[in-house]
C-alpha cells in the first residue's frame, strides 16, 4: 500500500523525468563532437552565421529560420562541433523527458518508465541529437501535439476544450513549423487523427474543430513572413519504394520491424482493452505522418529517415504499452531485457561505425602541408563550408568549376570567410586570375576520385603554369588532392588511373 502523501508523490513525478534527463544529456553530450561534421551540419554553420533578419527578408535556404537564431546564441565561426550540436542534443534531452510525461499520461507510471527508457537509449534519437540539423526541434514540437491532443481526446466530455491544452497545442505546432517545412504533414496528420479519435467515442462538435483550428491558425501567422521569402528548391531527392519506406519505419522502433509491429500491437491492444478513442489517436499519429509523407514523394520526394523521425517516441510508447499488460514481473522483465538489448545494439552500431564524411581530417591534412599563397579548388560550391568550419581564419582562397553561357568551364573565385568576417569575393560571374602556386582539389563523395582533368586545364589556363599530382588522401567520404606546379605534365589518364585505386588512405603519386 502506498503511504506516500499526493506532495511527496508529486516531487516524485517530477524526480524521475529529472533523471531520466540526466541521464539523456550524458549519453548525447558523450561523443558529440568526435566526428566530423557533415556537409548539411556546415550548412546550418552556414546559415547560422548570417545576420537574423536576411532569413525573413531574403530567399536564403528551405528551412524556417528559428534554429538558425537558436544555435547563433551559443556558437560562433570559429566554434567547435560541439557547441555547433549542442542546440539539438539539448532538444534530444528534452525529447526523452517529454516521453516520460506521455508514457505516464498514457497508461501511468510504470509505462512512463518504459517509453522514457526507450527513447532514452533510441538510436535514431541520439544520432539526430548528435547533428547540428533541425530534426529534434521538430520532435519536440510533435512530442507536445501529441500529448495535448491525447487529453483533448481524454477530457472530450467537457463543454469545451480546456484552454492550457489549446495553448500547449499551438506552442508545439509553432515549434515544429518554426523547423521545417515537413511539419505541414504532421500537423494535418495529428488533426486527422485528433477527429477520427473523437468521433470513435462521439458526435464531433463545432468547439472541437474550432479551437484547435484557431490555435494552428495563429502559429501559422507566426512564420509567414519567412513563407513569403522562402525559397522552394528541394529537388535532389529520389522518391523511395514502399518496401525502402517500410524498411525505414521499422528503424524508428529502435530495432527493426518486427520491434515495430510490436509497437502496432501495444496500440491496438490500448485501443481494444483500454480506450478505442486514444488507441486511434495513438495508431493516426504513427503511422499517418510518414505514409502522408511517401504518398507526397509521388509529386515531389521527401521521404527520409530524418524526416520520418518525430514519430519514433509514439513506437516507444506502443512498446511500453505492450510491456505493461505482460502479466508476471519475471516475463516483463525478460521483455524489457530482450528489446532493451536489441536496442543498445543499434545505439553500439552507431557509435562504432563512422558517420557520413571526414572533412576535419582534410583541413588537418591541409594544415599541415601547406604553404603560403596555396588556392583550393572545390568541384561545387558548397563543400567549401565544411572545411571553412575548421580552418576559418586560415581558409586559402578558394575556386570553383563553373560552366558559362559559352559553355567552357572557368574557375570562379567564391568567398573564403563567414559573412561580415571580410572575405575576398570577386565579381562571381567572371573567371578569376590565379597567381602560380600549389594547389589542392577537394571533394564530397568517397565511391569515386575527383576528375583532375578540368581543374588542371583551367587552373593552367588561369596560372599561365603547369602543374601535375603529387599527392592525395582519401577519408571517409571525401578526397583531398594536391597539385605542384611542374616542368612538365605526365597523361592526365595515367594520373587519374592511379587516384582512381581503391584502399588507400595516403598515396604519393609521382610527377
Amino acid at each position: 500500500m502506498n503511504t506516500a502523501s499526493p506532495e511527496q508523490r508529486s516531487r516524485y513525478d517530477l524526480l524521475y523525468p529529472l533523471l531520466f534527463g540526466l541521464a539523456a544529456l550524458a549519453i548525447r553530450l558523450w561523443h558529440l563532437d568526435f566526428e566530423s561534421i557533415w556537409l548539411d551540419e556546415a550548412m546550418t554553420a552556414y546559415h547560422s552565421s548570417l545576420p537574423a533578419l536576411t532569413h525573413w527578408t531574403t530567399p536564403v535556404v528551405n528551412k524556417p529560420p528559428l534554429y538558425y537564431h537558436l544555435t547563433d546564441l551559443i556558437w560562433s565561426p570559429g566554434d567547435g562541433a560541439f557547441i555547433l550540436r549542442l542546440p539539438s542534443a539539448i532538444f534530444g534531452v528534452l525529447s526523452v523527458v517529454l516521453a516520460w510525461f506521455f508514457g505516464k499520461a498514457i497508461s501511468g507510471r510504470r509505462t512512463a518508465f518504459l517509453c522514457a527508457f526507450f527513447v532514452l537509449i533510441s538510436a535514431v534519437n541520439i544520432k539526430y541529437s548528435q547533428e547540428a540539423r533541425h530534426y529534434m526541434m521538430l520532435t519536440l514540437g510533435f512530442e507536445i501535439v501529441a500529448l495535448a491532443l491525447l487529453q483533448l481526446v481524454r477530457n472530450a466530455s467537457a463543454p469545451r476544450p480546456a484552454l492550457s491544452l489549446i495553448l500547449w497545442l499551438g506552442a508545439g505546432i509553432l515549434l515544429m513549423i518554426h523547423a521545417h517545412p515537413i511539419a505541414i504533414h504532421y500537423v494535418a496528420a495529428a488533426g486527422i487523427s485528433y477527429l477520427v479519435a473523437l468521433a470513435c467515442s462521439r458526435r464531433l462538435q463545432l468547439t472541437d474543430i474550432a479551437y484547435p483550428l484557431a490555435a494552428c491558425t495563429l502559429a501559422g501567422l507566426t512564420v509567414l513572413p519567412w513563407i513569403l521569402v522562402m525559397p522552394t528548391s528541394f529537388e535532389w531527392l529520389d522518391q523511395v519504394s514502399f518496401a525502402v519506406a517500410v524498411s525505414d519505419f521499422g528503424k524508428l522502433s529502435g530495432a527493426g520491424g518486427i520491434v515495430m509491429l510490436l509497437a502496432l500491437a501495444g496500440l491496438v491492444l490500448h485501443a481494444r482493452q483500454k480506450s478505442r478513442s486514444e488507441g486511434t489517436l495513438l495508431l493516426g499519429l504513427l503511422v499517418l505522418p510518414p505514409l502522408m509523407i511517401w504518398l507526397t514523394g509521388l509529386i515531389k520526394p521527401v521521404f527520409m529517415l530524418r524526416t520520418i523521425l518525430p514519430v519514433h517516441f509514439v513506437a516507444a510508447a506502443g512498446l511500453a504499452i505492450l510491456i505493461d499488460r505482460i502479466r508476471g514481473r519475471r516475463l516483463a522483465f525478460m521483455a524489457v531485457a530482450l528489446l532493451g538489448g536489441l536496442m543498445l545494439y543499434q545505439t553500439f552500431k552507431y557509435y562504432s561505425t563512422p558517420r557520413k564524411e571526414d572533412w576535419q581530417s582534410l583541413a588537418r591534412q591541409w594544415q599541415e602541408l601547406a604553404q603560403p599563397g596555396d588556392l583550393m579548388i572545390f568541384h561545387r560550391p558548397d563543400n567549401l563550408y565544411p572545411v571553412l568550419f575548421y580552418l576559418d581564419q586560415q581558409m586559402p582562397p578558394a575556386y570553383y568549376l563553373r560552366q558559362g553561357d559559352d559553355g567552357t568551364q572557368r574557375l570562379i573565385a567564391l568567398d573564403n570567410a563567414w559573412p561580415g568576417r571580410g572575405g575576398t569575393t570577386p565579381p562571381p560571374e567572371t573567371a578569376s586570375p590565379v597567381a602560380p602556386g600549389n594547389a589542392w582539389l577537394a571533394k564530397r563523395g568517397g565511391n569515386t576520385p575527383p576528375a583532375i582533368a578540368e581543374p588542371i586545364a583551367y587552373l593552367e589556363k588561369a596560372s599561365n603554369a603547369t602543374y601535375s599530382v603529387s599527392q592525395a588522401w582519401r577519408y571517409k567520404n571525401t578526397w583531398l588532392v594536391q597539385l605542384r606546379q611542374a616542368p612538365e605534365r605526365p597523361a592526365l589518364e595515367e594520373l587519374q588511373a592511379q587516384l582512381g585505386k581503391v584502399g588507400f588512405k595516403q598515396v604519393g603519386l609521382s610527377d
